[in-house]
């Protein structure tokens, strides 16, 4: 068989033309050239006296070629090859390029100890010189030399022009790479490797996706040392010229948007963010149409400003454009002309009768058409000419009737969906509204050009047509249900509704007939108070029941079957105007509570086997609906695979009510007059009407007192008992009426009044400090003479302890004084007299008096009880003097 040097040496001897033949392509490179297709060769089959072959390969691209690898050749030498101890020939060595430049690609690295990191670097050369076979020397330094010790190695570049070197580390250091030209110290780079146990700094998307609609939140997570600053830079925002500068919004610790840049012309501006004791921080960016690079670094210098040799982590590039990631779809039901409201919104509850208005189904979607989910938020405005009257115009979302300035938001529920409702009064009103998704511009909801976006049709307001009727089913929870267990109560409500499907008032009562149908006949009927209805038609199973709706065009029958059975309900009448509606019910056996909790599909279902329970329900009923659901949904959530245990169960709900129940009792309230009771003093008058009393909530918490929390009033032996409303809380007070028929008739003297709070879940206030009053229903009365009159009366003393008014009643002649009031007159258990002489405002006399002309006057006692009295003018002294005596 013929080996590679004999076919060598064959031509060798037929050409002998060495120069062809053998050929160094750069310092570290050799090709030969065979006859015949070369197959297996390695790097020992080659001699080269001088050089090292470290390698020996048939060339991809033409299998005649050979290729040696060898180390760096002197360019001033020839070189023989030999095979064995055959000479195969000479070629002239190719001296290393000198780079002109020489760059550490990455100058900054994080190392984990015990692993691999790799250094390269890059040459420059002149323009026609190979970049391959370069050699390139890296010289490590570490900060810890004592655990870390020195390394120089030579490395040579490849065709790339790129050499590299690989080591690790065993102990936590900084190491210092400085990679240089071999043979030309001056043409060098630095880098830093960063070694520790794990990563120092990371940077991780909490936002999923590179790819974002323009102005979308991006949100990172950095980790790092605790309570430390670290700093965001934009890669494509480093030393570029002014007008080059990428728009990108960065927030940092302070919650400032700012945009991070170093500019060739020295202006820069920084992002600082801070971790917190677990080492951890966020940052969130957006731009517009552009793609940007969040670094973040340890800043070294005085500036804050990046280096590239700093501490630091990159984390993926991120571009922003106009596609959208997320769709709206925006559904108007019913028809436009919808009805107008018949109570005005404000004040109403979402759910009121006569609101009227329209509704409009949301539905929210990523770019390939996934429900967004339970929770997603979109919002609802109103752009300028796509309203009109806006004080007309009312949002109802989230249970709540918003006015139709500002932004609303509406909340995503099951199925990607949501929907908000429009109100509205007026001939001339409109409404045209625009729902989107905040994913651009500013941070607080507000409709900017670039969000996702989505105008509705346009709803127009009339007069309300009521030709329709619904009915519904509902359980004793108000919740909608058409499955009952047996002895439990179904509620079925037929409700006439305007042209959109709303419940609206009629004006009239409807005589409407219910007929139920059940396959045994054991049901009970009832009306809406609970009272036992007849049937007024008996055919068998179905039994016909007479109800009159209210003027709000609702009518309610309730049911309880003590059997399993199927019952149906139709109802017909209302005067024909109204259509025939029916329902079903079905009463099913009555299952065990733990086995109903294991076959519950949601919450709902779990609450209500609970509450079924007189164990579960007596404590559920100590905390808010709310709260119920949530103790629900936590039972829900935790069930085992293969269902609780009732021991299971027990310790479940004992451990989810614990966490809600209340313990706290509301704080003691204190009691303040009000209205007539401003004074403390009920008088006669004031005995016979109403009285109010304002009580004090002093709420220390947002969580004590709250809206159905109760509070009572103790007066005189009967309790007065209050509810509290939301607008109570917000006021921090409630006003609490005693009737006059409880005020009538008490005697005169001192009386104490209390106050406490009890909570929903029972908890008791401490009773309020005594808040006395005094009930004085005496008439004032007084002895009022003429001088010289011996005539005298007396009062009681306790009638006045401080200020009388006596008061002119009839008489102004002249200007006469209409009003003089005696201060601090009181007893000290002896006659007390005085006197005063009624003049003119300008001091004469009243000279257009007769003798023994009478003038009335009225004296008003401090609990306002009055008493009129006449007093003769005395024409001898041109004077009326007036005489008022308290006795003891």
């Amino acid at each position: 068989m013929q080996t590679p040097w004999d076919t060598w040496a064959y031509i060798i001897e037929e050409t002998r033309i060495f120069s062809r033949c053998f050929r160094a392509i750069n310092a570290t490179t050799v090709e030969l050239t065979f006859k015949d297709a070369v197959k297996d060769v390695k790097a020992s089959d080659f001699k080269i006296e001088g050089l090292t072959v470290s390698n020996a390969a048939v060339k991809q691209t033409d299998s005649k070629v050979v290729v040696l690898t060898t180390s760096a050749q002197d360019g001033t030498k020839e070189y023989t090859v030999k095979s064995g101890e055959t000479t195969l020939g000479k070629f002239k060595g190719i001296s290393a390029v000198i780079p002109t430049a020489i760059s550490v690609t990455e100058k900054s690295q994080q190392g984990v100890l015990g692993q691999q990191v790799t250094v390269s670097a890059s040459v420059t050369v002149a323009e026609g010189q190979s970049k391959a076979g370069i050699p390139v020397t890296f010289n490590v330094t570490s900060d810890a030399p004592a655990l870390n010790a020195p390394q120089v190695v030579e490395a040579v570049t490849n065709a790339d022009g790129v050499a590299s070197y690989t080591y690790t580390r065993y102990a936590s250091t900084t190491d210092t790479v400085v990679a240089y030209a071999t043979g030309d110290r001056t043409k060098f780079s630095t880098g830093y490797v960063y070694f520790a146990a794990a990563k120092q700094l990371t940077v991780s998307e909490l936002t999923a996706g590179n790819a974002l609609a323009n102005n979308a939140k991006k949100t990172y997570k950095v980790t790092g040392l605790a309570n430390t600053s670290y700093f965001v830079a934009i890669k494509e925002n480093l030393n570029v010229a002014p007008n080059k500068l990428t728009d990108v919004a960065v927030l940092d610790f302070n919650g400032q948007w700012k945009n991070p840049y170093t500019l060739t012309t020295g202006a820069y501006q920084t992002v600082e963010i801070k971790t917190d004791a677990k080492g951890e921080a966020t940052f969130t960016l957006y731009a517009e149409d552009a793609t940007v690079t969040p670094i973040v670094y340890s800043a070294t210098n005085a500036s804050k400003t990046y280096k590239s040799t700093d501490l630091q982590t990159i984390a993926p590039s991120v571009t922003y454009s106009l596609t959208n990631v997320l769709q709206l779809a925006v559904q108007a039901e019913g028809v436009q002309q919808a009805a107008k409201y018949a109570v005005y919104p404000v004040g109403q509850t979402a759910t009121a009768t006569g609101l009227g208005g329209r509704k409009y189904s949301v539905t929210v979607t990523d770019k390939d058409g996934k429900l967004a989910p339970k929770g997603t938020v979109a919002y609802v405005t109103f752009a300028a000419g796509n309203i009109a009257n806006p004080g007309n115009v009312f949002v109802v979302s989230g249970g709540t009737i918003h006015a139709s300035t500002g932004v609303i938001p509406v909340t995503v529920g099951d199925e990607g969906k949501a929907s908000f409702r429009i109100l509205g009064s007026g001939e001339t009103t409109y409404a045209i509204p625009t729902v989107f998704l905040n994913t651009a511009g500013t941070v607080a909801p507000a409709l900017d050009k670039t969000d996702v976006q989505l105008v509705g049709e346009a709803t127009y307001f009339t007069d309300a047509t009521v030709r329709n009727a619904v009915i519904s089913t509902t359980n004793s929870a108000g919740n909608a249900a058409s499955s009952f267990v047996v002895n439990s109560e179904a509620t079925v409500t037929y409700q006439a509704v305007d042209q959109n499907g709303f419940a609206y008032p009629t004006g009239v009562r409807y005589d409407l007939s219910f007929d139920v149908a059940s396959t045994f006949g054991n049901v009970t009927v009832k009306d809406e108070t609970g009272a036992t209805l007849n049937a007024v038609q008996n055919l068998g199973t179905v039994k016909t029941y007479n109800v009159k709706s209210d003027l709000n065009g609702k009518a309610v029958i309730k049911l309880v079957s003590s059997n399993q059975d199927t019952i149906s309900v139709n109802v017909s009448g209302a005067n024909h105007i109204l259509p025939v509606q029916a329902a079903t019910v079905t009463y099913t056996g009555v299952a065990g509570t733990l086995d109903r909790v294991n076959a519950a599909t949601n919450a709902q279902d779990i609450l209500d086997a609970l509450r079924a329970s007189s164990t579960y329900k007596s404590k559920l009923d100590t905390i808010s609906g709310a709260n119920q659901l949530t103790v629900a949904s936590a039972i829900l959530t935790k069930r085992p695979g293969a269902g609780y245990t009732q021991t299971q169960l027990d310790t479940t709900f004992t451990t989810e009510f614990n966490a809600l129940a209340d313990s706290t009792a509301p704080a003691a309230p204190t009691l303040v007059g009000s209205g007539s009771l401003a004074d403390n003093i009920l008088n006669a008058t004031e005995l016979n009407a109403p009285t109010e009393v304002r009580v004090n909530l002093n709420g220390a918490s947002a969580t004590e007192p709250v809206a159905g929390d109760v509070v009572k009033v103790t007066f005189n032996g009967k309790v007065y008992s209050h509810t509290l409303t939301t607008t109570n809380i917000t006021n921090d007070n409630a006003i609490v009426a005693i009737p006059a028929a409880d005020l009538t008739g008490l005697a005169d003297g001192s009386y104490v009044l209390t106050a406490t709070v009890t909570d929903f879940a029972g908890n008791l206030s401490a009773i309020s400090t005594n808040y006395t009053i005094t009930v004085d229903a005496d008439v004032a009365g007084a002895t009022l003479t003429a001088v010289n009159s011996s005539a005298g009366f007396g009062i009681a003393a306790d009638e006045f302890l401080s200020a009388i008014t006596i008061e002119d009643t009839t008489f102004a002649g002249n200007g006469g004084t209409d009003k003089a009031v005696l201060a601090n007159f009181s007893t000290d258990g002896t006659d007390k007299t005085a006197s005063f002489i009624i003049t003119a405002t300008d001091g004469t006399t009243l000279t257009n008096a007769s003798n023994n002309d009478l003038v009335e006057f009225t004296v008003t006692d401090l609990a306002g009880n009055t008493t009129s009295y006449e007093a003769k003018f005395d024409a001898s002294t041109n004077q009326w003097v007036l005489t008022l005596v308290v006795a003891p």
